[in-house]
């Protein structure tokens, strides 16, 4: 009780903490007055109203990227800030950038003309026919019309198909193949 009326008194909290001979802590517990000094450090670019109008904006179109966002936000309203600021007012919004759940389907078209084999033997030949594929493992063995069965690895910096038949010359990727024979080709096919 004392110390609340020391408090309506007007006394400051270290004054009442040496009388008491308490800590400061103790006085504003049992006062229950908050800290009334100023906000230290910098002070926001953003009000409340400009975070708003960053989350409005990323609803309206999600495929606004942080920049867009920053730009329109600079041409529209006269607030330049950076580009992180955006994507943390975003981040505070529970909006987080968005990544596609799989993969498209690739039409048959653009499948096929991945196929084209680039091989010295092979340029000058034209389009090749696929004939069928066998997945296998994290690789798929391609049959082409010359009766040559290719390897195309998945998930490698690497040219587009591996022609296995004596005479290939060797790449870093291609190393953990053996080149120095052809494949025989499955029964089932």
């Amino acid at each position: 009780m004392a110390i609340i009326r020391g408090c309506q008194m007007g006394l400051d909290m270290p004054t009442l903490a040496k009388q008491f001979k308490t800590s400061k802590s103790v006085i504003w517990a049992t006062s229950n007055t908050p800290n009334l000094s100023k906000a230290t450090g910098r002070p926001l670019k953003t009000s409340s109203r400009n975070d708003r109008i960053i989350v409005r904006m990323s609803k309206k179109n999600p495929r606004l990227t942080s920049t867009d966002i920053n730009s329109e936000l600079k041409d529209h309203y006269g607030v330049q800030v950076f580009k992180d600021t955006v994507k943390r007012r975003l981040r505070h919004a529970l909006l987080f950038r968005r990544r596609p759940v799989n993969k498209p389907m690739i039409p048959e078209k653009n499948r096929s003309a991945g196929l084209k084999l680039t091989h010295p033997n092979h340029r000058n030949h034209g389009d090749l026919n696929v004939q069928g594929h066998l997945g296998e493992g994290n690789d798929t063995i391609w049959k082409i019309s010359d009766g040559y069965w290719v390897v195309v690895p998945t998930g490698q910096r690497s040219e587009t198909l591996f022609p296995l038949f004596q005479g290939l010359d060797r790449t870093a990727s291609s190393e953990r193949y053996d080149l120095a024979k052809p494949i025989s080709p499955p029964e089932f096919l």
